[in-house]
């Protein structure tokens, strides 16, 4: 009998113990879906998997950049579900898939596999996200493809001055930091912010903090993008800097805009002008698009009902 009650007793013992380091608690609700501790520690995992130096942040920096970060796709995620069946295979998750791993500089499925486990993180909760994410995209491109505008006659006039200048075959690597301002934000005290955040973490983790743009997962980086594909406002300010150098305030309709120019090269491939005008015209789709996303966006979250716990 006391074999039994001491047997009993160190089985209590370790599940109190195995309850008291993996205590759950719910963080917040949106809608009627709860997120928990574990969910943020998840997606802070995902983060630093995609940009290594946000392990150096401060362990509150990096809590609310998770969270906002996960917060924005439950709110895309309940909205996508009026118009898709998310419990479906996507051919779109896949293709994000490949070109993640690829844009991170792994070579198969098999490698990035492998480097997602350090992180305890797995291939089909990353699939999972992208399925979201690509769903969001694809409703965007439905509701409001006819509302965008695109004046191909005045790309097609600024690529043949380019081409006349030879500078047709210009290539940057860029990286971007987009921001709005809120109501009680100065766009002068707006940038200060960045810039010694940019200073203090490099541009990055700022990107990742501050940056509305797709491409803040990722440290802001843009990649390669050939001169013809900029719109003027962009190419005329990348022109005035040198390496490592960040720009002026770009404004836009849809807020502003600091870019990083990080390299310089010449294309290797011919110069085809009807290619790339083809190409700035599908950019200048992209770019209008990404402008509707975000006013879409913070319409939906407008009635979306987020609950603190």
């Amino acid at each position: 009998m006391k074999k039994l009650l001491l047997l009993f007793l160190i089985m209590f013992l370790n599940i109190s113990y195995c309850y008291s380091t993996n205590n759950i608690s719910i963080q917040f609700k949106v809608e009627n879906e709860i997120i928990t501790n574990i969910d943020l520690k998840n997606e802070e995992k995902y983060l630093i998997s995609l940009n290594k130096k946000l392990q150096n942040l401060p362990k509150f920096e990096l809590s609310k950049l998770a969270k906002r970060s996960l917060l924005n796709e439950k709110i895309k995620k309940k909205t996508i579900e009026d118009f898709y069946d998310l419990s479906k295979e996507y051919q779109i998750s896949e293709k994000l898939f490949i070109n993640m791993f690829k844009s991170l500089g792994f070579n198969s499925e098999e490698e990035f596999s492998g480097y997602l486990k350090n992180y305890g993180l797995s291939t089909d909760f990353l699939k999972k996200k992208l399925k979201i994410e690509g769903l969001w995209n694809k409703l965007i491109y439905q509701k409001f493809r006819e509302q965008v505008v695109v004046d191909k006659q005045k790309i097609k006039k600024e690529i043949s001055i380019l081409n006349q200048k030879n500078l047709n075959n210009k290539e940057y690597y860029i990286k971007e930091i987009l921001f709005k301002l809120e109501p009680y934000e100065q766009l002068d005290d707006k940038y200060r912010l960045i810039i010694s955040n940019i200073k203090n973490n490099g541009f990055e983790t700022a990107a990742n903090i501050y940056s509305l743009s797709e491409s803040s997962k990722y440290g802001g980086n843009v990649g390669w993008v050939k001169k013809t594909q900029l719109v003027d406002k962009i190419s005329n300010e990348i022109d005035k800097l040198k390496k490592g150098e960040i720009s002026k305030v770009i404004e836009f309709n849809n807020g502003y805009v600091l870019i990083q120019l990080s390299d310089i090269r010449e294309g290797k491939n011919k110069f085809d002008i009807n290619k790339e005008i083809d190409k700035r015209v599908n950019s200048e789709i992209d770019r209008q698009l990404n402008e509707l996303s975000l006013i879409f966006f913070n319409k939906v979250k407008q009635k979306i009902i987020i609950s603190e716990l």
